[in-house]
């Protein structure tokens, strides 16, 4: 006889939504940043997705073009601000503003260590069960 499964159940289904959620990481990820090289923009707030060691998407309000250089204080629940220096990889509309590809160009050692951390913790299979 076969094992009953409610409706519409799928096995993947949690594993995806974990995915997504370390994809679309740290909703508590708030950036805030400037444009360097251009006379004295103030600083803006935005929102990370996808935050790593390496780079950041800044969901935020502004367009910004590739190739540009940012100041960045990254702020993550229960950690003390981070600064950085990204440049600007990509930049797309999106219904939720602009989606900007970051690459880190300066972050301390210490800060990329956090953000390696806060990246594989959610994105770490389970262990497989024994039997």
């Amino acid at each position: 006889m076969k094992p009953q499964t409610p409706s519409g159940f799928k096995p993947h289904t949690t594993q995806r939504i974990s995915r997504r959620l370390a994809r679309d990481a740290n909703p508590d990820a708030r950036i805030r940043f400037r444009l360097l090289g251009h006379e004295a923009p103030e600083a803006r707030w935005g929102r990370a997705a996808d935050l790593g060691p390496g780079g950041t998407c800044l969901v935020c309000d502004a367009e910004n073009e590739v190739g540009d250089h940012l100041a960045l204080e990254i702020h993550v629940a229960g950690h003390p601000p981070m600064p950085a220096l990204a440049r600007v990889l990509r930049c797309e509309k999106s219904t939720d503003g602009f989606r900007c590809g970051l690459e880190f160009l300066w972050l301390e050692q210490t800060d990329q260590d956090c953000l390696t951390g806060l990246a594989t913790q959610d994105d770490t299979p389970p262990p497989p069960p024994r039997f």
